[in-house]
Protein backbone atom coordinates (compact mmCIF):
# COMPACT_ATOMS: atom_id res chain seq x y z
CA UNK A 1 0.00 0.00 0.00
CA UNK A 2 2.96 2.33 0.20
CA UNK A 3 3.16 2.75 -3.57
CA UNK A 4 2.34 6.12 -4.99
CA UNK A 5 -1.10 6.66 -6.45
CA UNK A 6 -2.59 9.66 -8.18
CA UNK A 7 -4.28 11.98 -5.71
CA UNK A 8 -2.46 10.58 -2.66
CA UNK A 9 -1.20 13.21 -0.22
CA UNK A 10 2.09 12.12 1.26
CA UNK A 11 3.83 13.89 4.10
CA UNK A 12 6.92 15.98 3.37
CA UNK A 13 10.10 15.23 5.38
CA UNK A 14 9.39 17.75 8.17
CA UNK A 15 5.81 16.53 8.59
CA UNK A 16 7.04 12.92 8.58
CA UNK A 17 9.47 13.80 11.38
CA UNK A 18 6.61 15.30 13.43
CA UNK A 19 4.31 12.32 12.77
CA UNK A 20 7.05 9.89 13.77
CA UNK A 21 7.74 11.96 16.90
CA UNK A 22 4.01 11.74 17.79
CA UNK A 23 4.27 7.94 17.61
CA UNK A 24 7.35 8.05 19.84
CA UNK A 25 5.70 10.44 22.32
CA UNK A 26 2.72 8.09 22.70
CA UNK A 27 4.96 5.03 23.09
CA UNK A 28 7.24 6.81 25.58
CA UNK A 29 4.19 7.70 27.69
CA UNK A 30 3.09 4.05 27.65
CA UNK A 31 -0.01 4.83 25.61
CA UNK A 32 -1.35 2.34 23.10
CA UNK A 33 -2.63 4.87 20.55
CA UNK A 34 -1.54 8.20 19.15
CA UNK A 35 -3.96 11.03 19.89
CA UNK A 36 -4.09 14.66 18.81
CA UNK A 37 -2.42 15.54 22.11
CA UNK A 38 0.68 13.51 21.14
CA UNK A 39 0.75 15.34 17.82
CA UNK A 40 0.78 18.68 19.66
CA UNK A 41 3.67 17.55 21.87
CA UNK A 42 5.57 16.36 18.79
CA UNK A 43 5.04 19.67 16.99
CA UNK A 44 6.52 21.58 19.93
CA UNK A 45 9.32 19.07 20.59
CA UNK A 46 10.40 18.20 17.04
CA UNK A 47 8.82 20.78 14.78
CA UNK A 48 10.83 23.32 12.83
CA UNK A 49 8.01 25.16 11.05
CA UNK A 50 6.29 28.45 11.70
CA UNK A 51 3.68 26.95 14.04
CA UNK A 52 6.23 25.19 16.24
CA UNK A 53 8.37 28.32 16.38
CA UNK A 54 5.32 30.46 17.18
CA UNK A 55 4.29 28.15 20.04
CA UNK A 56 7.79 28.00 21.55
CA UNK A 57 8.08 31.80 21.31
CA UNK A 58 4.99 31.99 23.52
CA UNK A 59 6.57 29.79 26.17
CA UNK A 60 4.95 26.47 25.24
CA UNK A 61 7.29 23.72 26.39
CA UNK A 62 7.26 20.07 25.37
CA UNK A 63 7.98 18.96 28.96
CA UNK A 64 4.88 20.72 30.31
CA UNK A 65 2.75 19.29 27.49
CA UNK A 66 4.05 15.75 28.15
CA UNK A 67 3.01 16.03 31.79
CA UNK A 68 -0.39 17.45 30.89
CA UNK A 69 -0.98 14.68 28.35
CA UNK A 70 -0.04 11.97 30.85
CA UNK A 71 -2.33 13.46 33.48
CA UNK A 72 -5.22 13.82 31.03
CA UNK A 73 -4.83 10.29 29.69
CA UNK A 74 -4.54 8.83 33.21
CA UNK A 75 -7.80 10.57 34.13
CA UNK A 76 -9.47 8.96 31.11
CA UNK A 77 -8.52 5.39 32.07
CA UNK A 78 -5.15 5.22 30.40
CA UNK A 79 -5.64 5.83 26.71
CA UNK A 80 -5.88 8.78 24.33
CA UNK A 81 -9.29 10.03 23.30
CA UNK A 82 -11.26 7.85 20.94
CA UNK A 83 -11.74 4.13 20.94
CA UNK A 84 -11.58 3.56 17.19
CA UNK A 85 -8.38 3.88 15.22
CA UNK A 86 -7.60 5.54 11.94
CA UNK A 87 -5.87 3.76 9.09
CA UNK A 88 -2.96 5.93 7.98
CA UNK A 89 -2.98 4.21 4.59
CA UNK A 90 -6.50 5.46 3.97
CA UNK A 91 -5.19 8.99 4.51
CA UNK A 92 -2.25 8.49 2.16
CA UNK A 93 0.23 8.75 5.03
CA UNK A 94 1.20 5.08 5.16
CA UNK A 95 4.78 5.72 4.07
CA UNK A 96 5.96 6.74 7.56
CA UNK A 97 8.94 4.87 8.93
CA UNK A 98 8.26 2.20 11.54
CA UNK A 99 8.94 2.75 15.22
CA UNK A 100 12.29 1.54 16.50
CA UNK A 101 12.18 -1.51 18.71
CA UNK A 102 14.29 0.06 21.45
CA UNK A 103 15.19 3.42 22.86
CA UNK A 104 11.59 4.15 23.82
CA UNK A 105 10.52 4.19 27.45
CA UNK A 106 7.34 2.29 28.15
CA UNK A 107 5.79 -0.53 26.19
CA UNK A 108 6.87 -0.11 22.59
CA UNK A 109 5.01 -1.88 19.82
CA UNK A 110 6.58 -4.88 18.15
CA UNK A 111 9.41 -4.09 15.80
CA UNK A 112 8.24 -2.83 12.44
CA UNK A 113 4.84 -1.65 13.70
CA UNK A 114 3.35 1.77 14.18
CA UNK A 115 0.99 2.61 16.99
CA UNK A 116 -2.58 3.07 15.78
CA UNK A 117 -3.95 6.60 15.65
CA UNK A 118 -7.23 7.53 17.30
CA UNK A 119 -10.10 8.70 15.14
CA UNK A 120 -9.65 12.12 16.72
CA UNK A 121 -6.06 12.27 15.48
CA UNK A 122 -7.25 10.88 12.16
CA UNK A 123 -9.55 13.88 11.80
CA UNK A 124 -6.54 16.14 12.20
CA UNK A 125 -4.55 14.20 9.59
CA UNK A 126 -7.48 14.25 7.16
CA UNK A 127 -7.88 17.99 7.68
CA UNK A 128 -4.13 18.42 7.09
CA UNK A 129 -4.64 16.89 3.63
CA UNK A 130 -7.35 19.50 3.02
CA UNK A 131 -4.99 22.23 4.25
CA UNK A 132 -2.32 21.06 1.78
CA UNK A 133 -4.89 21.04 -1.00
CA UNK A 134 -6.01 24.57 -0.13
CA UNK A 135 -2.44 25.79 0.08
CA UNK A 136 -1.66 24.40 -3.35
CA UNK A 137 -4.81 25.92 -4.82
CA UNK A 138 -5.48 22.90 -7.04
CA UNK A 139 -7.88 20.15 -5.98
CA UNK A 140 -6.03 17.45 -7.92
CA UNK A 141 -2.60 18.65 -6.83
CA UNK A 142 -0.13 16.12 -5.46
CA UNK A 143 1.05 18.63 -2.89
CA UNK A 144 2.56 16.90 0.12
CA UNK A 145 1.22 17.49 3.60
CA UNK A 146 3.64 19.80 5.35
CA UNK A 147 4.35 20.40 9.02
CA UNK A 148 2.45 23.69 8.96
CA UNK A 149 -0.53 21.91 7.37
CA UNK A 150 -0.53 19.66 10.45
CA UNK A 151 -0.39 22.68 12.75
CA UNK A 152 -3.19 24.48 10.89
CA UNK A 153 -5.33 21.35 10.96
CA UNK A 154 -4.68 20.79 14.66
CA UNK A 155 -5.70 24.37 15.41
CA UNK A 156 -8.81 24.19 13.21
CA UNK A 157 -10.23 20.84 14.34
CA UNK A 158 -12.78 21.46 17.07
CA UNK A 159 -13.49 19.12 19.97
CA UNK A 160 -10.06 17.49 20.20
CA UNK A 161 -7.76 17.11 23.21
CA UNK A 162 -4.96 19.15 21.64
CA UNK A 163 -7.24 22.21 21.43
CA UNK A 164 -8.11 21.74 25.10
CA UNK A 165 -4.39 21.83 25.90
CA UNK A 166 -3.93 24.97 23.81
CA UNK A 167 -6.78 26.64 25.70
CA UNK A 168 -5.21 25.53 29.02
CA UNK A 169 -2.06 27.35 27.93
CA UNK A 170 -3.98 30.49 27.00
CA UNK A 171 -3.26 29.94 23.30
CA UNK A 172 -6.08 30.81 20.91
CA UNK A 173 -6.15 28.09 18.24
CA UNK A 174 -7.27 30.67 15.66
CA UNK A 175 -4.10 32.68 16.26
CA UNK A 176 -1.96 29.57 15.94
CA UNK A 177 -3.63 28.74 12.63
CA UNK A 178 -3.12 32.32 11.43
CA UNK A 179 0.57 32.08 12.34
CA UNK A 180 1.10 29.30 9.82
CA UNK A 181 -1.24 30.65 7.16
CA UNK A 182 0.07 34.22 7.30
CA UNK A 183 -3.31 35.83 7.86
CA UNK A 184 -4.84 37.67 10.76
CA UNK A 185 -3.28 38.64 14.07
CA UNK A 186 -0.27 36.61 15.13
CA UNK A 187 0.48 38.03 18.57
Amino acid sequence: MSGSRPGRRRADPRARRVLMAADLEAAAAGHTRVGSEHLLVAIVAAGAGRGATWLRARGVEAAWLRGAVRRAVDERAGDPAGTAVTDLAALGLDDLPMLPSRGVAGPAPRRGRRLPWTDEAGLVLDRARDEARRRSGVVSSRRRVGEDDLVAALAATRGIRARDLLHDLGIAPERLRASVRGSGPQT
